[in-house]
């Protein structure tokens, strides 16, 4: 893996070009789903057969999108590991500034699609909704029992509230562990991890919690940062996700005739990958991996690399676009055009807002939390 060419950038260039890759499968997804009625005569059509199959990975490309959150927030902390007051308020602020200002645009512009659409008086656009999805409280709709779905229609907001559940959720997973669970074998604590995750599942079928929810899959987004760990600095865990994969793998193949469960289905993927994605890492820093790697890269690079640094831009505001080029019967050909030209301003668009200072957000954020636990090294 190549770092970005910046003196001291964290970044790696073909990760944001696997963010590109992800988030256009899912705005592609969207795009045949949204205009499914006009593009019903093109089905049998060799073109359009194949960019339906590459649309149906939109849900692996969510969990990718998990797999390198985790992976980027190790890169992102190097040395600077979230064990302090002064550490966690440092995080937590990096992240609220990273994810909240495009979130708020998306909030914004949906309602503003809303009003253009003339769609505000239904539910989806109520305030009560509205303020489930600024707590991050939204699930998907067709999660039983929500307390709030993605506001005004804009179904990929489910997954922020995920990611931002992961932000919060990891200072204090690496405190306890740092604190109570240093000697215990990592793969005894990756198991409890698995099970207390099913555990959530199958709580939620009961009686729903959105954080429950959350939890779940947060196993996947820690995958992904002990990866990092492998990357940064060299640590190994073959067994690990050996036992990852294989468990996996068995439930994708046999067990799900058994048990069949759209969420268990969902963790299992996202492990699967998260062990692929160790492997390649783990391999990528030897010379044949980068010869065999080498020419996949740099195409990778030329073709999704500039919209991978709006990818989350684009994955939080291109569907209520969508909607409104559907809603005003736009041609198939203009629509595609004012998309793509939509995804390249949304690289622009996260560029400048990645570098608003937003001091409002510096607060001490741990005052509370250490003096109650006393957590602090």
């Amino acid at each position: 893996m190549k770092h970005d060419a910046n003196p001291g950038s964290s970044r790696i260039v073909v990760l944001d070009s696997l963010r590109g890759l992800a988030a256009m499968i899912v705005c592609l997804h969207h795009f045949l789903f949204i205009n499914a009625n006009y593009l019903q005569v093109y089905k049998g059509q060799t073109w359009y057969d194949i960019l339906f199959r590459i649309s149906e990975y939109n849900k692996e490309a969510v969990l990718f999108f998990f797999v390198l959150s985790g992976f980027s927030i190790g890169l992102s902390l190097k040395n600077k590991a979230p064990d302090s007051p002064e550490t966690i308020n440092e995080y937590i602020y990096r992240r609220f500034k990273r994810i909240l200002p495009v979130y708020i645009l998306a909030l914004l512009f949906t309602l503003i699609s809303g009003f253009v659409m003339h769609q505000v008086n239904l539910p989806n656009y109520s305030a009560w909704n509205m303020l489930g999805n600024i707590l991050f409280l939204q699930t998907a709709d067709i999660v039983e029992g929500s307390w709030f779905i993605p506001y005004g229609f804009n179904g990929p907001l489910w997954s922020l509230s995920f990611e931002f559940f992961f932000y919060c959720f990891f200072p204090l997973v690496y405190l306890i562990n740092r604190k109570y669970l240093g000697k215990i074998n990592i793969l005894v604590k990756y198991a409890v991890l698995l099970v207390l995750s099913i555990a959530a599942f199958a709580v939620n079928k009961i009686f729903f919690i959105p954080y429950f929810a959350f939890f779940s899959s947060f196993i996947i987004w820690l995958s992904g940062y002990l990866v990092s760990r492998t990357y940064l600095k060299g640590h190994t865990y073959h067994l690990l996700f050996t036992g990852v994969f294989a468990c996996g793998v068995l439930y994708l193949t046999a067990g799900r005739h058994f048990l069949s469960s759209n969420t268990l289905a969902f963790i299992c993927k996202g492990l699967v990958m998260a062990a692929v994605f160790y492997m390649i890492t783990f391999f990528s820093k030897s010379e044949t991996a980068q010869a065999i790697f080498k020419w996949p890269v740099w195409i990778l690079n030329k073709i999704f690399n500039y919209v991978g640094k709006g990818s989350y831009a684009t994955y939080a505001l291109h569907y209520p676009l969508m909607l409104m080029l559907r809603y005003f019967h736009v041609n198939m050909i203009v629509q595609v055009v004012l998309i793509l030209l939509f995804i390249i301003l949304c690289t622009t668009i996260e560029e400048k807002t990645i570098r608003w200072k937003l001091n409002m957000l510096r607060l001490n954020y741990t005052s509370f939390f250490f003096r109650r636990f006393n957590l602090a090294s």
